[in-house]
Parts: structure tokens; C-alpha cells; sequence
């Protein structure tokens, strides 16, 4: 955390009057592109021209928005930082219409969410080798059903930590989260793809030292080729939960977590690795959950399944509570396959695979087989 707290601390010869931009400025009042300068933006700040920060440390004046404008497109890359000395400031907010390249080991920090993504129909985040330290949340993705929400986020980095003072109006149990999509879905069937979080031919997506890694609400998420490491409740009395998914209402998005050969994600010392409820077609495979240090109760936790659950092809070691707990999934297809379970863990009680009350009626397929 020392490191973290260091890269999040600009530099003893930040000089706030290198570049000074009052609070009805935009980019359009400044070099279109800033190379190795020491900016200070007084937000709110609205990007109206396309505008490129190329090693920059761009301090954040107060608690506002960088907000990406409809039609505009701004590079963060090679090493900028973007943060503030203060208390959390807002984030940058990506409007529809608007493209937000964050790479190059870039780094945003001390807000109360890095980047909000708003594309509603056109438009284009790219996510890139770069870091998320102490914010409250990393990204927030919002509703989209245009087909496959065009964000790329591969090779990025959620670190947990947050300023000392909690944003106005913020309950104290609000907990430190890495990705959170709400009302993401394409639409399609039988399998929608929403969001993809990952890709195999690219760097690992890492999840560290946060309350929630990942949560989905009434969206559908594709996430593969990202590490998922000590999510634990850093801020009690919430749990620690890689990923986080449930639907609400009369919706039916899709959960794929894995899947692919080289979509493997791995899960180490989350108290949860996985905890989903509600949703249409879930697949689970290709993930690894191991303790190593920390805290591992529980590996995959699936409720209320609408059509079809399959758990395959995942190895969970060393939890403390059950492994695989699927409750109420009233569906026509559920297979449980080829897992491997192992827990040597003294004075507990401990579940492999456990189902209950499943609700089905009519024409079902159950098969729990070679694990």
C-alpha cells in the first residue's frame, strides 16, 4: 500500500501554476495535446476537442467531473496520472457519442468512480495496461443494448485503498469496488454478451485488495482472463466477492464467467469467488479459487437460474465453507461436471457440492458427474 499511496502523490515539484484552467475552461482553451507537463484542471472540465495527455501528472482541482463531450476523444497514456490532493473528486465521465482511450500504464486515482462510461448507442472506451488505485470504483458501466457494448478493458489493474474522508453523502459501509454494469445487455438469445470484460490474447485484468471485484446488476457480462486476488471486506460489515451478479425485475441477461480454454480466470483469497442470482443462462468454467493466505469461504454460489446452469472444468482448493451451492434454480438444463474439489481445512464443516430445493417442473436435465 506504501507503493500505492506514493504513485498517488504528485511528485514535490508539481507546480499547480504550470497550466491553470478556472472551472468554465475546456480543452478547447488548451494545447490539443500536452506532453510531459504538470496540469492542474479546475473542474467541472468538459473535453470539447479531441485532446491527447501524453506523461502528464494532471492534478484535479476539487470534487467535480472530467466529462469526454458527445463527438470528442481523449488519450490518456505513457504514464499520466490524474489525481487529486484533496478529497475524491468525480472521475471522468464518458458521454454517448464520446471515446476515452485510458492506456500506457496511465494511472487514475483518489475519485469517487475513475471512469464512467454513459454510451447508450455509439462511441468507445478502451481500457488498456493501465492502473485504478484507491478510487471507490474503478469503472462504472451503464445501460447500453446496441449489441456487444463496444468497451475494451484488458491488462487493466483495480487496486483497493481510498482518501482518508468517504465522499459527501456516502454511507460509511460503502465498500471499494472494481467494475460495476448496470443495465448492460445486447439483447440477443439464446446467449447475450453485454459486456466483455478480458480477452485471451491480451494481459491479465487484476482485481486486488477490494470489497467487490466485479458486480453486475440486470446485465450480462462476459469476463475471462482476469485475477481476482484478496477480495475481502475491507470495509465491514460487507463481504469480499469477485464477482457479484443479480437481476432484478423481468429481465434475462447472461452470466459466462470463464468458458474458454485460455478464458481462464483465477480467484485467490476472495472470501466468495462468484455469487449469482437471477439470471437467464449461466456457464461457469476454466476458473481456478485457491486459498493461499487470507479468507476463502465459499467458491461458486448460483440462485434462481431461469434456463440452463452449467458448472464445469473449475478446480477450487482449500475452501473453508462449500465449494459449489446451487439453490432454487428452476431451470430445464443444469450440469455440474468435471470439477475438482479438494479442502484440507481443520475444524469445519465443509460442503463439495451441495444442491437445494431445486424448483423445476416439467421436462428437466440434471447431471452431477465426474467431479
Amino acid at each position: 500500500m506504501n507503493i500505492i499511496n506514493a504513485q498517488c502523490n504528485l511528485s514535490g515539484g508539481w507546480d499547480p501554476t504550470t497550466f491553470v484552467y478556472d472551472v468554465s475552461a475546456s480543452t478547447s482553451g488548451m494545447l490539443a495535446t500536452l506532453t510531459a507537463e504538470d496540469v492542474e484542471v479546475q473542474t467541472p472540465f468538459d473535453v470539447d476537442q479531441n485532446a491527447t495527455w501524453s506523461n502528464c501528472q494532471v492534478g484535479v482541482s476539487d470534487g467535480d467531473a472530467i466529462t469526454v463531450k458527445n463527438g470528442n476523444t481523449l488519450v490518456i497514456q505513457n504514464g499520466t496520472l490524474v489525481t487529486t490532493k484533496a478529497e475524491a473528486w468525480a472521475g471522468v465521465i464518458v458521454e454517448n457519442g464520446a471515446q476515452l482511450v485510458f492506456a500506457g500504464s496511465s494511472i487514475i486515482c483518489r475519485s469517487e468512480t475513475a471512469i464512467t462510461v454513459n454510451i447508450t448507442s455509439s462511441g468507445d472506451v478502451t481500457v488498456s495496461n493501465s492502473d485504478f488505485i484507491q478510487n471507490y470504483r474503478g469503472m462504472l458501466v451503464t445501460a447500453y443494448n446496441a449489441g456487444v457494448h463496444p468497451a475494451s478493458i484488458v491488462g487493466a489493474r483495480f487496486f483497493g485503498g481510498y482518501p482518508t474522508a468517504l465522499p459527501s453523502g456516502l454511507p460509511s459501509t460503502y465498500g471499494s469496488i472494481g467494475i460495476e454494469v448496470v443495465g448492460v445487455s445486447d439483447g440477443g438469445s439464446p446467449t447475450t454478451l453485454g459486456l466483455i470484460v478480458g480477452n485471451p490474447a491480451a494481459n491479465w485484468n487484476v482485481f486486488q485488495d477490494l470489497d467487490r471485484g466485479i458486480i453486475a446488476t440486470n446485465s450480462t457480462l462476459w469476463v475471462r482472463r482476469s485475477e481476482f486476488k484478496n477480495i475481502f471486506n475491507v470495509n465491514p460489515p460487507l463481504t469480499g466477492i469477485g464477482i457479484l451478479g443479480a437481476v432484478q425485475g423481468t429481465s434475462t441477461p447472461d452470466m459466462l464467467i470463464g468458458t474458454s480454454s485460455s478464458g481462464l480466470n483465477n480467484f485467490g483469497d476472495c472470501q466468495t469467488g462468484i455469487r449469482l442470482t437471477g439470471f437467464d443462462r449461466v456457464t461457469i468454467s476454466d476458473n481456478v479459487m485457491i486459498l493461499a493466505t487470507g479468507d476463502f469461504h465459499s467458491g461458486i454460489e448460483v440462485f434462481d437460474t431461469q434456463s440452463e446452469l452449467i458448472v464445469r472444468d473449475n478446480r477450487l482448493t482449500q475452501f473453508d465453507q462449500s465449494g459449489i451451492y446451487l439453490e432454487d434454480n428452476g431451470l430445464s438444463t443444469l450440469n455440474v461436471k468435471d470439477n475438482e474439489l479438494s479442502s484440507t481445512v481443520a475444524g469445519c464443516t465443509i460442503t463439495g457440492i451441495e444442491l437445494v430445493e431445486p424448483t423445476a417442473t416439467g421436462s428437466v436435465s440434471y447431471a452431477v458427474r465426474d467431479n
